[in-house]
Order: C-alpha cells, then structure tokens, then sequence
C-alpha cells in the first residue's frame, strides 16, 4: 500500500514538473503561463504532503489508519478541485 501511494505521489510531482515546464516555454498568453505555473505549484505542494502523510503512515499502528484516511481524504479534496 505504501509503494502505491509514492508512485501516485511521485507521478503527480513529475506531472507538476511538466506542467511548470510547459508553461514556461510553450505558453504563448502570459494569463495561460501563470496559470499553468500556479497549478504545477499547487501539484507540487499536494505531491509533497502525500509523501508527507506517508511519513506518518510508517508510524506506530495507531497513526497509521489515520494517515490512510488523510491520504484518501487529500487525494478526494485534489480531485474536486481539478473539476
């Protein structure tokens, strides 16, 4: 389950990487550039508090069905907001 959640972890922070270097050198439209940064930036830090609540999740057993419901509960809340 842990290896699971740092492959979607490190899939969304190589996808933010993209992203930021796409809008740095093909966006045309300055809006579209700084859009698409804020959203590599936003990718960023959700692909860092993943790894993070996995860092929790390695604890003690008691912890760790708390990290699994947070990392769920982050990934549902990224979701909604990419619609």
């Amino acid at each position: 389950m842990v290896r699971l959640w740092l492959a979607i972890a490190g899939l969304g922070g190589i996808s933010s990487v993209a992203v930021g270097a796409l809008a740095t050198h093909l966006a045309d439209d300055a809006k579209a550039a700084e859009l698409l940064r804020i959203g590599a930036l936003y990718g960023m830090v959700h692909a860092a508090a993943l790894i993070a609540v996995i860092g929790f999740a390695q604890g003690r057993e008691p912890r760790r069905g708390a990290a699994v419901v947070a990392g769920w509960k982050l990934c549902r809340w990224h979701r909604a907001v990419q619609r």
